[in-house]
């Protein structure tokens, strides 16, 4: 082991330590080279950014190398858990190097070794902390025809500012940062204003919540194919994303959805969404922001859960061809699927134990391991339908990549019967949110 004769130099104020220089650290990178092997990988701070000195880093990152590399670490395993070390350090205190192993089994960060260093993209960067273990992405991206449907429910009326005070409650939860990383929003309210006058792109940035967008337009008929739907919204989109991104938004959500019934989906039908699907993936990219891919199985329906297990599968092997071909970055690209169950009007309605194991089974066989993550679509469950599947498939885990919740109805329905359009009762309903956050979060932790 060539450890004893290596060192620490770091670009500005080098510090040599124990003789040649093999590992430099520049602004936010570790990359070191050492007996032929090399590797390279990315560390990110953020918000301790402005509590952890420069070298203090420097420190964390040469002290975890060192020792893990007496310890017979490969050159690459050290760089990772100095990594570790860095971004989970505080002022006071860092990680053992037992602890620091523990938690680089989960393989939640990308290493890149042997020669091949490669420089992550935003969309990549976004996507890793949009999957930030123990943490869902909030969907309060209802369209306008779907929020009038809530609303009418409950005789609230459907205008401008209802809708701003009914998001309100989900986004100005003061602790939303400690449940998820990220929210999707309707462009509507991406153009209005939190209490304290921050538009709600700034005001979740501010908090530590990345700022999301729905960006498609709906579903529309595809001629010829009565009963199947394609989504609409790729005219005008790369002026669009453009447009989000300069407004501080740094992920989009595209929901193409199928019904099983009679001998549908098509394939037509399949191939036509997926195509779209990768077509808007491609555009994401371009412009820094990360993809959510959602084809969604409808689930009122009348169908087993072998039937939603078979189409589920068609459907996302046609996705990830349909990406390769337009060759989207995986790594910056979030999956968010249906959980694989029977249809809400079969006979036999599907346990939990049942969801867990079939969705696993699916995803594994049909996801590719170098996909960002995966979230999962609450679709018309329960609440706790939805916390319960969820549990489920965590618990049929371990799979190759990060895996949470994107919940709208599942973590809004309480709130909303709580709020019932009158702001006295505001903070209640943030208080029948945060019950569901909870819950959810839970599950994620075991």
């Amino acid at each position: 082991m060539a450890s004893a004769h290596g060192a620490v130099s770091f670009v500005s104020d080098k510090v040599d330590f124990l003789g040649d220089k093999v590992f430099l650290v520049r602004k936010n990178e570790i990359s070191a080279k050492l007996s032929g092997e090399e590797a390279s990988v990315k560390f990110h701070l953020n918000d301790k950014e402005e509590l952890l000195t420069t070298s203090t880093v420097r420190s964390i990152i040469s002290s975890t190398i060192f020792g893990a590399l007496l310890l017979g670490r490969s050159l690459t395993e050290a760089l990772l858990l100095a990594k570790y070390n860095v971004e989970n350090a505080t002022l006071h205190t860092v990680n053992s190097l037992k602890k620091l192993e523990e938690m680089a089994r989960d393989k939640e960060y990308e290493v890149v070794s042997a020669g091949t260093a490669k420089v992550e993209t935003e969309a990549e960067q976004t996507a890793r902390q949009l999957m930030a273990r123990g943490k869902g992405i909030l969907a309060a991206d209802e369209s306008g025809g779907s929020i009038e449907k809530k609303f009418a429910a409950r005789l609230i009326e459907n205008n401008e500012k209802n809708r701003r005070d009914y998001r309100n409650i989900f986004l100005s939860l003061p602790d939303l940062n400690k449940y998820v990383s990220g929210a999707i929003m309707f462009d509507e309210t991406v153009r209005q204003h939190a209490d304290n006058g921050q538009n709600f792109v700034e005001f979740l940035s501010t908090r530590g919540v990345i700022p999301g967008i729905k960006v498609d337009q709906g579903l529309i008929d595809i001629p010829y194919h009565a009963g199947e739907k394609m989504t609409d919204g790729l005219n005008g989109l790369l002026d669009r994303m453009i447009e989000y991104h300069g407004l501080g938004l740094r992920f989009a959500k595209w929901r193409a959805a199928f019904e099983i019934k009679g001998g549908l989906p098509s394939e037509f039908a399949i191939s036509e969404n997926c195509e779209i699907l990768a077509e808007y993936a491609v555009i994401c990219q371009k412009v820094g922001i990360t993809p959510i891919v959602e084809p969604e199985v409808v689930y009122d329906g009348d169908y087993s859960i072998d039937k939603c297990a078979e189409v589920t599968g068609r459907i996302l092997a046609k996705l990830f061809e349909k990406l390769h071909e337009k060759s989207v970055i995986l790594g910056g690209t979030i999956l968010k699927t249906n959980m694989v169950l029977a249809g809400k009007q079969f006979a036999v309605q599907s346990t939990p134990e049942e969801v867990g194991a079939k969705t696993a089974e699916v995803l594994r066989a049909n996801v590719p391991v170098e996909t960002g993550g995966v979230v999962f679509l609450s679709g018309g469950q329960t609440v706790t339908q939805a916390t319960d599947n969820l549990a489920a498939v965590i618990k049929h885990s371990p799979v190759p990549w990060a895996v949470t919740f994107s919940f709208a109805r599942a973590l809004q329905d309480p709130a909303l019967s709580a709020w019932n359009g009158h702001n006295d009762n505001f903070e209640a309903a943030q208080n029948a949110f945060r019950a569901r956050l909870v819950a959810n979060t839970a599950v994620l932790k075991g």
